[in-house]
């Protein structure tokens, strides 16, 4: 999830809700809790949603043409709550997904420079990915080598973004590439040409929905509140096969 910063919000009215909640294990009370934060997660998103799609109508007004295929950006905005036991602190995390096309959303929110005939980053050009593919090269997402350290320890690496000659069947990064490929430069040599306009999407959509956020998530923790007291109850108890 393509996300930028964070903001905290507190909520207040509903304190003995809260102390309730509390009480309980973190993972009964994450359950409750959860929707509630899914439900104002939904909310920004619609917001969220619609000044990228407005975005996109205010470049196509000015004469831009898509050139790359894929959803646009608009489409790719999503939400997820997840529960995290951290003080008084909930998380929602409420962006653009990169696996549905939008690991770009950081280009239009903060605006980028505009690169003409090349890369700045040392990255593989359109260009060279064409020349590559031309030679029986593949781009995808590959297993390499066992993990050595970690949790993933004896697991296959996952090489993301790596080649795969189709020839003898050996995935390459792209860091086994160089400048050049059979003299031809494939990286770098890219020239600024200026800057886009930043066109701010989350901050603003935040701000917009604050207020109704916070109004839907204390309704709906309202609504387990009879839950929360009946789990509150049966914490300490011992349950036995009668039961």
């Amino acid at each position: 999830m393509n996300t930028v910063g964070k903001v905290t919000m507190k909520l207040e009215g509903i304190d003995s809700l809260i102390a309730l909640l509390r009480q309980l294990p973190t993972n009964v009370a994450g359950k409750l809790v959860k929707p509630a934060m899914q439900e104002a997660g939904n909310l920004l998103k619609a917001q969220v949603r619609m000044r990228a799609y407005q975005q996109l109508q205010a470049a196509e007004g000015r004469g831009y043409k898509r050139k790359k295929k894929g959803p646009h950006l608009y489409a790719t905005a999503a939400t997820r709550a997840k529960m995290y036991r951290k003080g008084e602190t909930t998380f929602v995390a409420v962006g653009f997904d990169y696996k549905a096309g939008g690991s770009h959303a950081h280009l239009v929110e903060f605006g980028h420079r505009i690169v003409h005939g090349g890369t700045l980053n040392g990255g593989i050009t359109a260009a060279g990915a064409r020349l590559l593919r031309s030679h029986g090269f593949v781009k995808g997402d590959y297993a390499g080598p066992p993990v050595l350290h970690g949790r993933g320890k004896g697991k296959p690496r996952k090489l993301r973004g790596a080649w795969k000659d189709t020839a003898t069947g050996k995935v390459r990064e792209g860091s086994f590439f160089g400048k050049f490929f059979g003299g031809t430069r494939i990286r770098g040599g890219g020239k600024v040409g200026g800057m886009t306009k930043a066109y701010p999407i989350l901050g603003p959509a935040f701000s917009q929905m604050q207020r109704p956020m916070m109004i839907a998530i204390e309704n709906e923790l309202k609504k387990i509140e009879g839950e929360a007291v009946r789990l509150a109850g049966n914490v300490g108890q011992k349950k036995h096969w009668w039961n």
